[in-house]
């Protein structure tokens, strides 16, 4: 199961109704997934550069309804996947305005690395919204025994621009929401491998299957644990008794070679017998085959071993 791409396609169903929180999305995309293609004479377009089909008419969806544009899809010849989106000019240059975004003011290029507009964000809605797009755009999740064979959980978001990363991490903090960063030297991360705070952002996405899922790994995981702590230890009783009763039989076959049976007495020969004829059962089953208490068979064997001793001198 790839769990990323599962998420993405839930959190493309969950995304607000509510005009802002749509734009709120829409700008998380275009600032992570968008790029601007110049032209002579400061024309421009507008291109999303798309890894599912679901991703770009979730983008063409927004765009009409948000700023009432066309967008040009182009399919890739590669992979029917991939896909383009392309607005072009004025159009492209007022929704980056609106958004936040690096557009033109007349013949100036304005730089905004977005980060003023998080900065700003003070409704939750807003701020989970535009966190969905962000995770749409740069996000992945693994639980244990997904398709990518992750040992361990982690979710990531990976951005190219150190300062957006940080002022990203500050806002999730706001929200109680703590992942760890990490300076990639070309890319910057922010992180977490923690199975309850994966759970804590994906629930904070709308995630709500995949926290499902995720519960349902951590339940399975426990039980397997679980099982492979109580194999262990029947192994390790197992090897234990064996050990014990190899040590026992070895030292009954000494004496009853020197001694024979005559030497002993008939409950410790009832109990070398019984060994010799069953050398598998541990010394609670084969106290109960005799009728005897452990403690007794213990004390027959005791005999047993202080006998040997003599053997040997």
């Amino acid at each position: 199961m790839n769990y990323t791409e599962d998420t993405i396609e839930e959190i493309l169903q969950e995304v607000g109704k509510d005009k802002q929180d749509e734009l709120s999305f829409l700008t998380a995309v275009t600032k992570l997934m968008g790029s601007i293609e110049l032209y002579k004479g400061h024309t421009f377009s507008l291109v999303y550069e798309c890894k599912t089909r679901q991703i770009a008419l979730k983008i063409c969806d927004l765009i009409k309804e948000l700023f009432n544009i066309d967008v040009e899809i182009n399919f890739s010849s590669s992979d029917s996947n991939l896909c383009s989106l392309i607005v072009e000019g004025k159009k492209a240059n007022d929704m980056l305005h609106q958004m936040h975004l690096s557009h033109f003011e007349n013949d100036k290029y304005i730089v905004d690395d977005n980060c003023s507009y998080i900065e700003s964000m003070t409704n939750y809605a807003k701020v989970q919204s535009y966190m969905q797009g962000v995770f749409v755009s740069v996000g992945s999740v693994y639980f244990p025994g997904g398709i990518e064979q992750e040992r361990g959980y982690h979710l990531e978001l990976s951005f190219t621009e150190e300062n957006y990363a940080l002022c990203l991490k500050k806002k999730l903090e706001e929200c109680n929401l703590n992942l760890s960063y990490i300076d990639r030297e070309t890319t910057y991360a922010l992180y977490t491998k923690s199975s309850e705070h994966v759970q804590d952002i994906l629930a904070f996405l709308k995630a709500m299957k995949s926290v499902i899922k995720l519960s349902e790994v951590n339940v399975e995981r426990e039980v397997n644990n679980k099982l492979n702590r109580t194999s262990n230890i029947m192994a390790s009783n197992v090897d234990k008794t064996m050990s014990a009763n190899i040590k026992y039989i070895e030292l009954i076959e000494k004496v009853i070679a020197h001694f024979g049976y005559d030497k002993l007495d008939e409950k410790t020969a009832m109990v070398c017998r019984a060994r010799l004829e069953d050398k598998q059962s541990s010394m609670s089953v084969l106290s109960k085959k005799l009728n005897i208490t452990k403690s007794s068979l213990n004390r027959a064997l005791k005999k047993i071993e202080k006998m040997a001793e003599e053997i040997e001198g």
